[in-house]
């Protein structure tokens, strides 16, 4: 019969004392008392719990370390994005910390379109001459999730976060940590985390409210400015896929400014 390697994976995993039990809940270290400060850093101290190592490790290796990270304080990248169609469309995205977000997709056939996020209002800019409008409540709560600087797994004792040990499992022959972050926005984010290097492989953004499951996986990394960096993103909704990103060009602290992703007054 065939080699099994997902058989071969999961003897590995028990073998190596990897499986425990799930739902292991991160929790302030003993002796800490929780506050604002400690709820504002993208790195605190997560404390000795398995839940914490994987933090602690994921943040070390997976994102640079707490002084690279610090040293980041905006981001563009430009890439093009390839549709389930065919169809290329060219991309550029400018992010500055916490969550501030714009993009900029240029396509044939229809000019330029623009998403953006300034920390308060999600605005778009069609096609054309229209002018650019808020976009609306659901538009808006679904970009918002998505414009996090880094991921959900930053700040992981911020107001209205849970983040929680699942298991640790092979995924594609690759053996990934599974770290569940519960959001009081109504998405739950699944992240498979590779335990060998601390890549994200795979990222499942579940919409509590509307059942839509949307997975991202990402290939190629390559080191930006110390930090870790996917350079191709696959983009899958209920299964299928609807999107590749193919990454070309990075670009950090480069004068990115808060009132750069401001929505135009209107003419």
């Amino acid at each position: 019969m065939p080699f099994n390697s997902n058989l071969c994976a999961a003897t590995a995993l028990i073998f190596a004392g990897l499986v425990c039990q799930a739902g292991e809940v991160l929790k302030l270290p003993e002796g800490q008392m929780l506050s604002e400060s400690i709820r504002t850093q993208a790195m605190p101290d997560t404390g000795e719990s398995r839940i914490g190592k994987i933090l602690k490790r994921f943040y070390e290796k997976g994102l640079g370390g707490s002084e690279n990270w610090a040293s980041i304080i905006s981001m563009r990248s430009s890439g093009t994005i390839t549709l389930e169609t065919g169809e290329a469309i060219a991309m550029e995205a400018y992010q500055r910390k916490p969550d501030r977000t714009k993009i900029i997709l240029r396509g044939k056939g229809f000019g330029s379109v623009t998403l953006s996020y300034d920390g308060k209002l999600a605005w778009k800019q069609p096609p054309g001459t229209a002018p650019s409008t808020p976009m609306d409540a659901e538009e808006s709560r679904r970009f918002i999730h998505s414009s996090q600087f880094g991921n959900h797994l930053l700040y992981p004792f911020a107001e209205g976060k849970k983040i929680e040990y699942i298991e640790t499992i092979p995924i594609d022959q690759t053996v990934c940590h599974k770290v569940r972050v519960h959001l009081d926005t109504g998405y739950q984010v699944d992240y498979y985390i590779d335990v060998s290097n601390y890549h994200e492989l795979r990222v499942d953004n579940l919409d509590l409210q509307s059942g839509l499951l949307n997975s991202v996986r990402y290939y190629d990394y390559a080191v930006v400015s110390g930090m870790p960096m996917a350079m191709r993103v696959e983009n899958l909704e209920l299964g299928k896929l609807l999107s590749v990103l193919e990454l070309s060009d990075f670009k950090v602290n480069i004068g990115i400014m808060p009132w750069m992703f401001e929505m135009p007054p209107a003419l």
